[in-house]
């Protein structure tokens, strides 16, 4: 069915459907990135690494200390195992350190929740007024941008911390900060050696954001097939390129018409010559010679 849109109706839609688009792929990269950070985090060992062991040096002490020390502990005691007994009475490991990666893992954390939950939420009300704007226009394919709209809604429940109002058990979305994401897989992971965390912990960091993903990717579509049969095609301005010479050839002050000119010589010049060539028949009457005076 062809569109009678007029084209400002047109260009209007032609922008929505690029800022949804590309909001569409700013919390697609959010989620990617979120998810890459929890496999890093959780099946890779790269947070901490531990700082080798130096060697202690001796201090220089009196006998009667170290017999009285000797004596109390029933063992010498060496310079540094108070520090290390007691921080592993905590259950901290002083050589334990953080990692360059692991820094690197939380601004890239932080910078996909940023970005992902300004994309939803700017998303929201471009998906409003294309759904407004295609009914209003009476567009074909008007169900397709209401539709996307309404997943979208949903969508935002997914991805934004809206998790205590729908009564899961957690309480951000599927963006989460990396702090409690580092928190959780500390807890699921770091408890035993053997122990690769239960459901509910794989459904909050992966099932989730894998369904946003596919729902942002669905929403995206929906909304451009919908809002395509909208958009009039571009004009193909492409000229003939012989056209574009001949009129390049034309000065303003030239009576040749191009090639209609051309084409009006090259028949009269064709007739011309046709009546040469010709033979003159037997009915065509003969000038004659001039008559010649008699004086």
């Amino acid at each position: 069915m062809a569109s009678i849109h007029a084209p400002f109706v047109s260009m209007a839609l032609s922008r929505l459907r690029r800022g949804v688009s590309l909001c569409c792929w700013v919390v697609s990269l959010a989620l990617i990135t979120q998810l890459l950070v929890w496999c890093f985090a959780t099946f890779m060992d790269v947070r901490h690494e531990m700082l080798p062991d130096k060697a202690s040096t001796s201090l220089i002490v009196s006998a009667d200390d170290a017999a009285k020390q000797a004596m109390t502990t029933g063992v010498s005691a060496q310079p540094g195992e108070g520090a290390i007994a007691a921080g592993n009475s905590q259950g901290v490991e002083v050589n334990r350190v953080w990692t360059k990666q692991d820094r690197i893992m939380a601004k890239a954390s932080m910078l996909a929740l940023g970005a992902g939950t300004l994309g939803i939420i700017v998303v929201l009300p471009m998906l409003l007024l294309g759904a407004v704007l295609t009914a209003g226009s009476a567009t074909p394919g008007v169900e397709r941008t209401v539709s996307a709209f309404m997943w979208s809604l949903l969508l935002a429940l997914l991805v934004l911390p809206m998790g205590e109002m729908l009564g899961l058990p957690w309480h951000d979305g599927g963006l989460v900060p990396y702090d409690h994401m580092t928190k959780q897989v500390d807890l699921e992971m770091a408890a035993s050696m053997n122990s690769w965390g239960g459901l509910t912990f794989y459904a909050r960091f992966a099932v989730l954001p894998l369904a946003c993903l596919v729902g942002v990717i669905m929403v995206g579509l929906r909304f451009s097939f919908g809002v395509s049969a909208g958009i009039l095609p571009k004009e193909n301005m492409r000229l003939d390129p012989a056209l574009e010479r001949e009129a390049g050839n034309i000065t303003p002050s030239s009576l040749h018409a191009g090639r209609a000119g051309a084409a009006l010589k090259a028949a009269s010049a064709a007739v011309v010559s046709e009546r040469k060539a010709a033979p003159v028949s037997a009915t065509q009457l003969s000038m004659g010679d001039a008559p010649k005076r008699l004086i």
